[in-house]
C-alpha cells in the first residue's frame, strides 16, 4: 500500500522535521473536520447505553451506594463529552494512501495554490510500520500517582509501551445522514479513523497515539454515564520519534516545480546525509509528478484506493470500484492492472488498483497486503483479460469458511 505525505518546501524546516526530527502529530481537535470521530446520532448507540447500565449496575453494588440511573438526555450528553475528551487524549500523524494526483491535494497540504513549493514523500505501510518503534526505552517509567492521568513522554512513545495507545489505518467517510453511518463508540482510537464525507478525497493513512494512561476503553460513572478523563494542556502538536530518515521511497515534486526547486531539496537532502539518485543503490529517488505527463519513465506504477466509504460493506459497491478501476486508463499506456481486495474483520474491505507501465508488472502477486490482513489480486491486461489470480493464507481460510470467494473478480482458480 503505497502512502504519500505532502510537504512545502518554502523553508528547509518542512523538511527537516520529517527527517531529522520524527512524525509530527496534530491533535485530533486541530483538525478542520469539526466533526471528526464525532457519533451523529447518539441515539442509536443503545446497545452500548446498556451495556454501560450494566456496568454502572455491577460498580454501585460494589460501593454499597443509592444512585439512580442515567436520564437519556444525560446519557447522551456524557457520551458527546467523552467523544470530545477522547480528541483531546489522541494525535494523528497523517499520509494519503495511492499515487494518483490531485490539484486540490497538491495547494491544501502543500499550502500553495501555484504547486510549485511543495513536494510528496512517498513510502509503503509496511516501511512505515517498520519505521515505528517497538520496544520503550524504559517499559516501567512512570511518574504518576495511583489513580492519575499519565502522560508518556515523547522519548518513550512505542508499540509495546503498556502507558500508551498506539493504532495505524486508513480513515472512513460517514455519509452523516444515511441510517446506516455507524461508528463504534467503545473504543475511544475508534474516533480518530472516522471523517465526514466532504474529506472523501484525502483517502487517508493515519499513525494515531494516545500518550495518556487511562483512555483505552470505554468508562461510566456509578449513574451509567460514558466518561474519560480529558488532559489538562493547550498543546496542539506532539513529535512521534521514528526512524524517518531512511522511511521514503522517492520525492515527488510539485506538478508546477523547477529546477531551481528541485536543486534546493536535493541540497537539503544531501545535508541530511541522504543519497539522492547518484548510484542504483540511493536511499531516495527524486522524481516529477506523474501531472505532467501522462507517462514518464519515473513511474513505473500507478496506485488508487477505493471503496473506503462502503459503510454497509456491499460486494456491489467494491464490485463497482474494481470496474471503475479497470476502464479508467488507456491500456496502451498502462498494460497491466492489478486489482487488490484488502479485508480485515474490524474494518471491512477496500480496493486498491496498481496500473503498470511495462509488460511485466513492478510486483509480483503475492507481495500485496500484510499478514494480518485478507488479501485476494487479480491482474488483467489486453483491454481487461484476466490473466491470474492470487490469494493469501487469510483469503483462503475465509474462503473455505464462505463456501465462495469474497468478490468476483477472484472466482477463477490460481494460475
Amino acid at each position: 500500500m503505497v502512502i504519500r505525505r505532502y510537504r512545502s518546501i518554502d523553508g528547509q524546516r518542512d523538511l527537516h522535521t520529517f527527517f531529522e526530527e520524527g512524525l509530527f502529530s496534530k491533535r485530533l481537535t486541530e483538525f478542520k473536520d469539526e466533526n471528526e470521530g464525532v457519533l451523529e446520532n447518539f441515539e442509536r448507540e443503545g446497545g452500548l447505553a446498556g451495556a454501560l447500565a450494566a456496568e454502572a449496575g455491577m460498580k454501585r453494588r460494589r460501593s454499597d451506594q443509592e444512585i439512580k440511573k442515567a436520564t437519556d438526555d444525560e446519557w447522551l450528553e456524557g457520551l458527546g463529552e467523552y467523544h470530545n475528551n477522547a480528541r483531546k487524549q489522541h494525535f494523528a500523524n497523517c499520509w494519503r494512501l495511492g499515487t494518483d494526483e490531485k490539484d486540490r491535494i497538491w495547494k491544501t497540504y502543500t499550502r500553495d495554490e501555484d504547486m510549485v513549493q511543495g513536494c510528496a514523500i512517498e513510502t509503503t505501510v509496511g516501511k512505515f510500520l517498520a519505521s515505528l518503534p517497538v520496544h520503550p526505552l524504559n517499559s516501567e517509567y512512570d511518574e504518576s500517582d495511583p489513580g492519575e492521568l499519565f502522560e508518556s513522554p515523547e522519548w518513550n512513545l512505542a508499540l509495546q509501551n503498556p502507558n500508551c495507545d498506539i493504532k495505524v489505518g486508513t480513515c472512513r467517510y460517514q455519509k452523516r445522514w444515511k441510517d446506516e453511518s455507524y461508528q463504534p463508540g467503545g473504543w475511544p482510537a475508534a474516533v480518530a479513523f472516522f471523517k465526514g464525507e466532504d474529506f472523501e478525497i484525502e483517502n487517508e493513512f493515519r499513525l494515531v497515539f494516545n500518550p495518556y494512561s487511562a483512555n483505552r476503553i470505554l468508562d461510566c460513572d456509578l449513574k451509567g454515564i460514558p466518561i474519560t478523563p480529558a488532559p489538562d494542556t493547550t498543546e496542539k502538536w506532539k513529535k512521534f520519534v521514528a526512524a524517518t530518515k531512511y522511511l521514503a521511497n522517492k520525492i515527488i515534486m510539485a506538478p508546477n516545480s523547477g529546477d531551481t526547486e528541485r536543486e534546493k531539496v536535493l541540497d537539503w537532502l544531501a545535508e541530511f546525509g541522504l543519497d539522492v539518485n547518484t548510484s542504483s543503490s540511493s536511499d531516495i529517488e527524486l522524481v516529477e509528478s506523474s501531472a505532467c505527463t501522462s507517462q514518464c519513465s519515473t513511474h513505473t506504477y500507478l496506485a488508487e484506493l477505493g471503496g473506503n466509504a462502503n459503510y454497509d460493506q456491499s460486494d456491489q459497491h467494491l464490485s463497482d470500484v474494481s470496474d471503475e478501476f479497470i476502464a479508467k486508463r488507456d491500456w496502451d499506456d498502462w498494460p497491466i492492472i492489478d486489482i487488490v481486495f484488502l479485508h480485515t474483520d474490524q474494518a471491512g474491505g477496500i480496493i486498491e488498483g496498481y496500473w503498470h507501465q511495462n509488460d511485466e508488472s513492478a510486483f509480483e502477486l503475492s507481495e500485496y497486503g500484510h499478514p494480518f490482513q485478507r488479501v485476494w489480486v487479480a491482474r488483467f491486461q489486453n483491454q481487461g483479460k484476466k490473466r491470474e489470480t492470487w490469494r493469501n493464507d487469510n483469503a483462503k481460510e475465509f474462503d473455505n469458511e464462505q463456501g465462495q470467494r469474497a468478490l468476483s473478480f477472484a472466482d477463477v482458480d490460481e494460475c
